[in-house]
């Protein structure tokens, strides 16, 4: 795991122990999954994967948001960032918020857009099992 300007990093499997271990105390009763649409696969180097982060809590908080809309980030090399904390609410669908964790995939999945990783596609699996776990 890498911790970097309020954001952790970890692979699937760290994420896996990370969320065991913590104490979330709102009820949670949906999980929204997202794309990113941009920044899209064509942004990602392999590397930056705290540079997409910051620039996507920069746009949410020049838009009005008090914090980057996402609970979680996954990217397509697999890895997984945290975003805003799972004891706040998200900011990513009007009505569906208060009870939910988003989890932002890095993409587009429009038609025509991105083919998702197999890494992705696994963490994705995962992550969700691990939050539905918990």
């Amino acid at each position: 795991m890498k911790t970097q300007s309020g954001f952790t990093l970890m692979t699937v499997g760290e994420f896996e122990s990370w969320i065991a271990a913590q104490h979330v105390t709102r009820n949670i009763q949906l999980i929204q999954e997202h794309h990113t649409w941009s920044p899209a696969y064509a942004q990602f180097n392999g590397s930056n994967h705290f540079s997409l982060q910051s620039g996507m809590k920069s746009y949410h908080l020049s838009i009005g948001y008090s914090d980057i809309a996402q609970n979680l980030t996954i990217f397509p090399d697999g890895q997984i960032m945290t975003g805003r904390s799972l004891n706040v609410a998200p900011a990513g669908c009007v009505g569906a918020n208060s009870n939910g964790i988003c989890i932002e995939n890095i993409g587009n999945f429009d038609v025509g857009g991105d083919t998702m990783t197999e890494a992705q596609k696994t963490a994705i699996v995962r992550a969700t099992a691990a939050l539905l776990k918990k």
